[in-house]
């Protein structure tokens, strides 16, 4: 079940964006998934809900878009948004077809509860206490 190291790296991902961003907590989490990712959204959930423990995470809500497979016919010049796997225009029935959506596994946003003012205080000592060392050659 891959799902479980694509939600790893989510998590760290995630875990990355909060520190750049001076947070210790993600509230919303909201990815977009197509059909053609080999991705299961429920296994996805699945592994979220137990690897997010002990993450920034932990509280978080994770949100799947579900993203329409579409094609563009390479005959007609048509799109179309095909419900099975049977890849042929739905116009002029033809074969070449170009996928344009629908193959993504991607994270659209990460919404961060406010940093706590202590805590980022104490972030900026750390960051002015890094940049003294390396001033200095410590």
């Amino acid at each position: 079940m891959h799902e479980h190291s694509l939600v790893r790296s989510l998590l760290a991902q995630v875990q990355q964006i909060a520190l750049l961003n001076g947070s210790n907590e993600v509230t919303d989490i909201e990815l977009e998934v197509g059909p053609l990712s080999g991705v299961e959204p429920s296994l996805v959930e699945s592994a979220f809900a137990t690897l997010r423990m002990g993450t920034c995470a932990e509280t978080s809500k994770l949100s799947i878009r579900l993203v329409p497979l579409i094609v563009a016919c390479q005959d007609c010049g048509s799109e179309s948004v095909l419900e099975c796997f049977r890849i042929r225009c739905s116009k002029c029935q033809s074969g070449s077809v170009k996928v344009i959506q629908g193959e993504i596994f991607r994270l659209l946003t990460v919404t961060l509860a406010e940093p706590n003012p202590d805590e980022t205080n104490m972030a900026d000592a750390v960051t002015s206490a890094t940049t003294e060392e390396k001033r200095s050659g410590s």
